[in-house]
C-alpha cells in the first residue's frame, strides 16, 4: 500500500463514505468494520457484504481464518463470485486486499456501489452511464423546485457544497419536508447540508454515510457525493413527517383568527384591550397584517 493514499482531503472523505456505507449493510449481520485497510483482509466482512448486496449464499468459508492462506482463499472466493455475478474487476487479487492495499479496496468498494446500488436504481434500458442517470434524475426531481431559478446540477462535487441542492431534493421528493430552502444562503454550506440531510435520515430513512460538513467542503469528490445522492430514488416518507407549507404556496384563506367578535358576536368593547390569536401553521411562511373595522367600516 502507498503510505500517502491519504495525503489529499478526498480521499480520506471516500475512505469515511465508503467506511460508513459497508457499515449500513454490514449491520444486519451485527457486524462493523473500522478499518477498512485492515478489516476486509481476512475475506471474512467482504463474503459478508456480498451476502448482503447480492442476497445470495458465497457457500462455505472459513470464518475464523488463522493464516494467510485461509485469508487468501476467503479473498479468492468474494473476488470469483464478483465476476460470476458479471462484474468486472480490474487489476486486484486476493493478496492485494490480504495485504491491506487501501487503493484498490477502496476501487473494489466503488465498484460494489456502482453496481448494487447506484445501478440497480434504474432500469436495463435506460441509456447512459449510471452517474449520469443519476445526475438526470436529480435535475428531474428539482426542475419545478421555486426559488433555484432554473438551476441546474451539473456535478456531483462543487454543485453540492452550499447544501441548497440537497435541501430542494428533499423537499421535491417530500414536499413541504424542507421549504427552506429556498431562503438558505449558499454561504451556509453546512448548515444548509445539515439541516436537509437531518430531515432525509428522520423522515426519509436516508443514512448521513456522508456528514454535512464533508458535503460543504469544496474537496469532497464525485464517488462520495454519488453514494450518498443514490440512496434517495428509493426513499419513502415515514407516516408523521412534519410538511410544511412553503414560502411561495402562502395560502391566506387557511388563515385563523379567533378572538372578540370574529364570529359575528357583538360585544361592548369600547376602549377596552381585546385579545386575539391569529395561526398561520397550515397557512404558509409570510407577515400577516392586520386591520381592525369599527361599526362604520372605518379602520
Amino acid at each position: 500500500m502507498s503510505t500517502d493514499y491519504r495525503d489529499a482531503e478526498w480521499k480520506r472523505i471516500q475512505e469515511k463514505t465508503f467506511t460508513r456505507w459497508c457499515n449500513q449493510h454490514l449491520r444486519k449481520v451485527n457486524v462493523v468494520i473500522e478499518n477498512m485497510e485492515k478489516d476486509f483482509g481476512d475475506g471474512v466482512e467482504l463474503i459478508y457484504l456480498l451476502q448482503i448486496l447480492s442476497g445470495k449464499s458465497l457457500g462455505r468459508f472459513n470464518k475464523k481464518p488463522r493464516i494467510r492462506a485461509q485469508c487468501l482463499e476467503n479473498v479468492e472466493l468474494a473476488l470469483a463470485f464478483i465476476k460470476k455475478e458479471g462484474i468486472k474487476l480490474v487489476n486486484i487479487g486476493p493478496a492485494d486486499i490480504a495485504d491491506a492495499n487501501l487503493k484498490l479496496i477502496l476501487g473494489l468498494i466503488w465498484t460494489l456501489i456502482l453496481n448494487y446500488q447506484i445501478a440497480a436504481g434504474f432500469d436495463e434500458d435506460q441509456k447512459g452511464t449510471p452517474k449520469q442517470l443519476l445526475l438526470d434524475w436529480v435535475n428531474e426531481k428539482i426542475k419545478d423546485k421555486e426559488g433555484l431559478d432554473g438551476r441546474r446540477v451539473k456535478n456531483f462535487t462543487s454543485d453540492w457544497n452550499d447544501g441548497i441542492i440537497i435541501s430542494a431534493l428533499v423537499d421535491a421528493i417530500a414536499p413541504g419536508l424542507c421549504p427552506e430552502y429556498e431562503d438558505m444562503k449558499p454561504e451556509n454550506g453546512e448548515e444548509n447540508a445539515a439541516r436537509g440531510m437531518k430531515l432525509a435520515e428522520d423522515w426519509l430513512d436516508v443514512p448521513q454515510v456522508l456528514e454535512p460538513h464533508e458535503m460543504a467542503n469544496p474537496k469532497v469528490d464525485d464517488k462520495s457525493v454519488m453514494t450518498y445522492v443514490s440512496m434517495f430514488p428509493e426513499a419513502q416518507l415515514k407516516e408523521g413527517a412534519p410538511l410544511r407549507t412553503s414560502k411561495s404556496a402562502a395560502d391566506p384563506s387557511k388563515v385563523v383568527v379567533t378572538g372578540p367578535g370574529i364570529n359575528g358576536e357583538a360585544q361592548e368593547c369600547v376602549e377596552q384591550p381585546l385579545c386575539y390569536t391569529i395561526d398561520t401553521t397550515q397557512a404558509g411562511d409570510g407577515q400577516p397584517e392586520v386591520t381592525v373595522d369599527g361599526p362604520d367600516g372605518c379602520n
